[in-house]
């Protein structure tokens, strides 16, 4: 899904976003005016140069990055802050909320976040992890 700017900017200009998770890719990319998880009527797309070439995007389920694209654009982030955003983005309230959103899923992550009562807390998790028991 190419952005109809993209035909006005020559191709040695041309960006592509990559969205890495958890790392603050999605204010990007919404300042980039990309629609990812956006409330667009607060969250306009910025003007400028970086908006206007960043045509094509790289995220989750949506990849219109090829090798013709001149640049590319990352956000990254401390790793030990971004493991720590993703451990509570995903950490259910409670079992049923777990069953609700991840069916699937229901019984690996019950084992990592509603059976370890340490892990209801990310210290907890960091910790547990470098004991020695």
């Amino acid at each position: 899904q190419y952005r109809r700017s993209e035909k006005t900017i020559p191709a040695s200009e041309r960006i592509c976003y990559v969205h890495v998770g958890k790392a603050g890719g999605s204010s990007v990319g919404c300042s980039l005016g990309f629609s990812l998880h956006c409330n667009n009527s607060t969250q306009k797309p910025l003007d400028g140069l970086l908006p206007r070439r960043a045509t094509r995007m790289f995220h989750a389920d949506t990849y219109d990055c090829h090798d013709d694209s001149a640049h590319f654009l990352f956000v990254v982030r401390n790793p030990v802050e971004r493991i720590k955003s993703a451990f509570l983005y995903d950490r259910p309230k409670s079992a049923e909320s777990l069953k609700r959103r991840f069916p699937e899923y229901y019984e690996r992550r019950k084992n990592f976040y509603l059976d370890c009562p340490s892990f209801g807390v990310f210290e907890n998790v960091v910790l547990d992890g470098l004991s020695k028991h």
